[in-house]
Parts: structure tokens; C-alpha cells; sequence
């Protein structure tokens, strides 16, 4: 099983940076084997800022409406992601009509832009 560690602990209180670390259960996560180290290392904030906001905080559910504000960013996408998994209708704001409106059609959201 591979493990990634995320922040969830004061700064400096465990050395991280090295080989080897101790941590505390609750500040590993694990990731999917076929990622890289390098990708598995770059997915983790994007899901977390957008999971604590939806889930954590927000306690979105099936029967909500989501409007997600700049939906193409890493943050959007992930917040895409998890309101679908959880079943809320999700409504998506972009600044433009270009390449992004295309990546977001597969998203299965409701677009508008500004």
C-alpha cells in the first residue's frame, strides 16, 4: 500500500521531510498503486480543499444545488467530482467559452459564463 502523509498536524511538530517519518495514523492517506509518487503528491490538496468546504462544512447531500465558481481550476474539478458522488445537481461558473466549456461537458454540470 502506498501512503501520502497531509497536513493535519501543527506545523513542525513532525519531521517529514526525510526518508523515513513518524506520523500519527490520522495524517496518512493512501493512494491508488498506479500513481506515481510525483502524481499521487499533486492530487491531494484539490480534493481536500474541496471536500472539507462541500462535505466537512457544507454537508451537501442529494437533495442540494451546488454552484461551483471557477469549475475549470483543480479546486472546481474536484468539487464536481464530489458533488456528483454524492448526488447534488451541480451548477458550474466560468470566466470564458474556450477549452475549458469542453472539459467540463464531460462533468455533466450545468454551465453559464460571465
Amino acid at each position: 500500500m502506498k501512503l501520502s502523509s497531509v497536513p493535519g498536524f501543527d506545523l513542525g511538530k513532525y519531521g517529514v521531510y526525510g526518508e523515513v517519518a513518524i506520523l500519527p495514523v490520522y495524517a496518512l492517506a493512501a493512494y491508488p498503486e498506479k500513481l506515481s509518487f510525483v502524481e499521487a503528491t499533486s492530487i491531494w490538496m484539490q480534493y481536500m480543499t474541496a471536500y472539507g468546504a462541500l462535505i466537512h462544512y457544507g454537508k451537501v447531500s442529494k437533495a442540494d444545488y451546488v454552484l461551483i465558481t471557477a469549475a475549470s481550476s483543480s479546486v472546481g474539478i474536484a468539487a464536481i467530482e464530489i458533488t456528483r458522488a454524492q448526488g447534488a445537481s451541480r451548477y458550474s461558473r466560468l470566466s470564458s467559452r474556450s477549452s475549458k466549456m469542453a472539459l467540463l461537458r464531460s462533468t455533466s454540470v450545468y454551465l453559464t459564463t460571465f
